[in-house]
C-alpha cells in the first residue's frame, strides 16, 4: 500500500540520484573514469525512475487518462503528498487535469481540498493551474469558504493566490492575464503588478464584500 510517506521519500531517493547526475557532468570529458561515473549515474536514474516516480510505477499513472476507476486511490494520494522531483510538476499537472473527469467520491474531494489549500502558500508552478481548474468542478462550499477567508491572509502572497482561484471558480482566464503580465513588464523592465485584475475587477469585490464564495 502506498503511503504519503514512502511516496515522499521516493522523491527524496530521486533527487538523489538526480544531485548524482549533476555533480558528476562538470568533469564527465576529463577522463574515462569520470565519463563512466556521469553515465553510470544516468543509467541508475533512468533505471529507478519509474518505480520511485508513481506509486505502481507508470501503469496505473497511464490508466487514469482512460478512465480507470481504480486508479484515483494512486492519483490522490500522490498529490497529498506533493513530491519534489524532476518532472514531478508535469505528472501532478497531468492528474489533477485527468482526476477532473471523476465522479469522486466526499472523501476523495476532501482530500485533494487540503492539498489545494496548501498550494497557497508556496510559488506558483504550472500543476496549480490545473488545480484550479479542478477545484473550479469538484470543490465543496466549505473549500470556498476557506479560500475567500485566505483573501483576507496577511500574507500577500496568500492572499493574492486565492483571489485567483476565485476568479478561477468564476472562469476568468487568470492564467493568461497573469503570463501576459509578466510578459509585458518584462518588455518595459518593470515589476509585475499581478494583483492588477483584482483591484480592477467590480464583480469579484462584490462577491467578496457579500461573503458569496
Amino acid at each position: 500500500m502506498w503511503t504519503v510517506e514512502g511516496i515522499r521519500r521516493n522523491a527524496e531517493r530521486l533527487r538523489e540520484l538526480n544531485a548524482r547526475i549533476n555533480a558528476t557532468f562538470s568533469d564527465c570529458d576529463r577522463n574515462e573514469r569520470a565519463g563512466s561515473a556521469w553515465r553510470e549515474a544516468c543509467a541508475e536514474f533512468h533505471r529507478s525512475f519509474e518505480s520511485l516516480a508513481y506509486p505502481g510505477g507508470f501503469g496505473p499513472y497511464d490508466a487514469l487518462a482512460k478512465g480507470d476507476q481504480n486508479a484515483v486511490e494512486a492519483a490522490v494520494t500522490f498529490l497529498e503528498a506533493d513530491p519534489w522531483f524532476f518532472r514531478s510538476g508535469y505528472m501532478k499537472e497531468y492528474l489533477w487535469k485527468h482526476l477532473k473527469k471523476y465522479d469522486l467520491s466526499v472523501v476523495h474531494r476532501g482530500r485533494l481540498e487540503s492539498s489545494a489549500i496548501g498550494y497557497l502558500s508556496r510559488q506558483v508552478q504550472r500543476e496549480f493551474w490545473a488545480m484550479g481548474n479542478f477545484m473550479s468542478v469538484h470543490a465543496q462550499s466549505s473549500f470556498w469558504s476557506e479560500v475567500g477567508r485566505l483573501t483576507r491572509s496577511s500574507q500577500q502572497s496568500i492572499s493574492l493566490k486565492a483571489y485567483w482561484l476565485l476568479l478561477m471558480r468564476w472562469k476568468f482566464p487568470v492564467r493568461s492575464w497573469v503570463k501576459r503580465e509578466v510578459r509585458d513588464a518584462g518588455w518595459r523592465g518593470a515589476t509585475p503588478n499581478l494583483a492588477i485584475h483584482r483591484t480592477a475587477n467590480s464583480r469579484l469585490r462584490r462577491l467578496l464584500a457579500a461573503g458569496d464564495f
